[in-house]
């Protein structure tokens, strides 16, 4: 296991958690609301064919200390650039996920020597502008935080993947429960993950980006609205937009071959 000490702008240290796998050129991956660097899953062996992946727990997140406070985005992108710096690494791409996705947009704004292409999946520049999610669904999913493991598993797992893929991989809530029976996420990190998506807001400073941009999420994506990917993909100058049909949020998950390919494709282009 590898930790790189971190220092945030109030001058608190704490670890981060992360795995490099694979060589070439470098490529970060950053998961989103409550899911450490285990769930990317097999993507990452993917990846790491053509690529040195690096993957990492968020603050506060698996195996990653957690600093006193609550914060934002752009804190947690600086995280990232913290990390790259740690790792020796002056240019990645960069693959944002959900969450992940609104960190990454930080991370090319407020640190874009760092970047080289950017991914941002299933995401959003931010609830001012942005399509919210169904307010049903959030208070569901917010219901099961006082349900048992199994439980909020299957609710979120309801929430994230398609009704489809669930039928034919119930496995997958085994996969998760094991996941997080080695990294119990504490409610309160959680919400603080939460907290700094809810207050993310990007749409102003997108159309400065100069990054080549893919943006890409499932069509069945019930937790964050795709109307939200073609915004970004509107927003963004030198933007190719991909939609995954019938897929849901976590798409990397329901087709991770088909994710590596696309994803790989536009890197090597």
């Amino acid at each position: 296991m590898a930790y790189a000490q971190i220092s945030d702008s109030k001058g608190q240290s704490f670890q981060l958690y992360y795995e490099e796998h694979g060589q070439g050129q470098p490529l970060l991956l950053i998961r989103g609301l409550g899911r450490s660097s285990r769930f990317w899953g097999p993507v990452v062996s993917g990846f790491a064919e053509q690529f040195r992946v690096i993957v990492f727990d968020n603050r506060g997140i698996g195996r990653s200390q957690a600093p006193k406070g609550f914060y934002n985005t752009a804190a947690l992108a600086a995280d990232c650039a913290a990390l790259l710096n740690e790792l020796g690494v002056d240019n990645a791409h960069v693959f944002g996920m959900s969450l992940g996705g609104m960190i990454a947009q930080q991370v090319a704004l407020g640190h874009g020597h760092k970047v080289d292409k950017l991914v941002l999946g299933a995401t959003t520049p931010g609830q001012r502008c942005g399509r919210k999610p169904d307010p049903q669904l959030i208070a569901r999913i917010a219901a099961a935080s006082a349900q048992s493991r199994p439980v909020r598993n299957k609710i979120t797992a309801s929430a994230i993947l398609s009704a489809p893929f669930l039928r034919d991989n119930p496995q997958i809530l085994d996969t998760w429960a094991d996941h997080f029976e080695r990294e119990p996420l504490g409610n309160y990190d959680y919400v603080r993950q939460a907290l700094a998506a809810r207050g993310h807001d990007t749409w102003d400073a997108l159309p400065g980006l100069d990054h080549q941009t893919l943006v890409i999420t499932g069509d069945a994506d019930k937790l964050m609205p795709p109307f939200n990917s073609n915004l970004l993909a509107h927003r963004i100058p030198n933007t190719k937009l991909v939609f995954l049909p019938g897929v849901g949020h976590d798409f990397t998950t329901e087709q991770p071959s088909e994710s590596v390919r696309i994803v790989t494709d536009f890197l090597r282009q």
